[in-house]
């Protein structure tokens, strides 16, 4: 588990994080289930496009093209 400090946000500080977290919340909506999965085992779970490209059966060159599909996007 990951101790998170507890810090006092002003009340303009909690809509702008708010909004922050709307805002990510539909940029993950907006990819496909691949981009998705390959962003979240990358970002999140710290997995190496190597092992991605393995999971999925997929080459290397296909998670960057992913990644870097999704990054043209936004």
């Amino acid at each position: 588990m990951v101790n998170v400090p507890v810090v006092d946000l002003t009340p303009e500080q909690e809509a702008i994080d708010q909004q922050e977290f709307e805002n990510l919340l539909k940029s993950l909506e907006d990819l496909t289930e691949r981009r998705r999965q390959i962003l979240v085992l990358n970002k999140i779970h710290h997995w190496k496009y190597e092992r991605i490209a393995q999971h999925f059966g997929i080459s290397r060159s296909e998670v960057l093209a992913h990644k870097l599909s999704r990054a043209s996007k936004h």
